[in-house]
């Protein structure tokens, strides 16, 4: 059953100002405050003006989410409205970077570039520039547009696990991007690592075109877990790369319980390549 939506909410959605004088004359701080955000995530600044003008509703640390959220919609007029009610960055740098932090997290989260850059047009303090939990951000949500321009502002070392974040979450455009910042093996590594455990064969197939592993990957290991996570696509793709008589030993060891689990395809798979591989030889 649709819940009815109440008088205040219903004032924003429809823009009925007169409605809304009303409803707010009635309404607690709270309910106020979440009218803003509901203003902020249509786009209305006219009805956030009105409502910011309630006694007792001030533009503060206690409502940034309306500004996050007018972010994340990528409404910048509306963004660029809140952030000029704030106090003058001198006399309040946390609060600036309070407001940055919610705004530009909501707008990599929703691939945002225009917002992004207009916040990072703002004066901040120093420390808001580390930006790897933005950069985690924008590669966990695919946020290419985004990760681009994080890139390009960047000064710091990047965190050896954004390419882990794109190998599990199947970015591979993004991983592609990251590539050029990553010039030593271990984080390849970890990225192959982490890509076969979550069976993201695109960025397996990438990793593997990308760099000549040598003896820096235990391959047999890597394939006895596409095994165990049921990938099939995984196991043919690792084969090639993985020692014979470790396999053979493997599967020598893994026969038994193989037998009695349903997930036995991928073991016999397995086996029916290596018997192939052999009968070839």
């Amino acid at each position: 059953m649709k819940i009815p939506m109440k008088p205040l909410t219903k004032a924003v959605c429809a823009r009925d100002k007169i409605a809304l004088e009303r409803e707010l004359a009635r309404a607690q701080i709270k309910q106020a405050q979440a009218s803003l955000v509901e203003a902020s995530r249509l786009g209305y600044r006219d009805i956030a003006e009105i409502i910011l003008k309630k006694e007792g509703v001030l533009f503060s640390h206690h409502n940034f989410k309306a500004m996050a959220v007018a972010a994340g919609e990528g409404h910048k007029d509306l963004v660029s409205f809140y952030w000029d009610l704030l106090p003058p960055f001198d006399k309040a740098q946390h609060m600036h970077q309070a407001a940055f932090l919610q705004a530009s997290a909501m707008a990599v989260q929703k691939n945002k570039r225009d917002i992004l850059e207009y916040l990072f047009e703002k004066p901040l303090p120093p420390q808001t520039m580390k930006l790897n939990g933005l950069l985690n951000g924008a590669v966990m949500c695919g946020a290419g547009e985004c990760l681009t321009f994080l890139l390009s502002k960047n000064t710091q070392p990047l965190d050896k696990n954004l390419l882990s974040v794109c190998a599990s979450e199947g970015h591979v455009k993004l991983m592609k991007d990251l590539f050029p910042f990553f010039k030593t093996m271990p984080p390849y590594v970890e990225a192959l690592n982490h890509a076969v455990s979550s069976g993201k064969l695109n960025t397996v197939a990438c990793l593997l075109d990308e760099k000549d592993y040598g003896g820096h990957v235990n391959f047999s290991l890597l394939l006895e877990r596409a095994v165990a996570a049921k990938n099939k696509e995984i196991v043919a793709l690792l084969f090639p790369y993985a020692d014979r008589k470790r396999l053979t030993d493997f599967l020598d060891r893994s026969h038994v319980f193989a037998r009695m689990n349903e997930g036995s395809e991928n073991f016999l798979y397995l086996q029916h390549l290596l018997q192939s591989t052999e009968s070839r030889e």
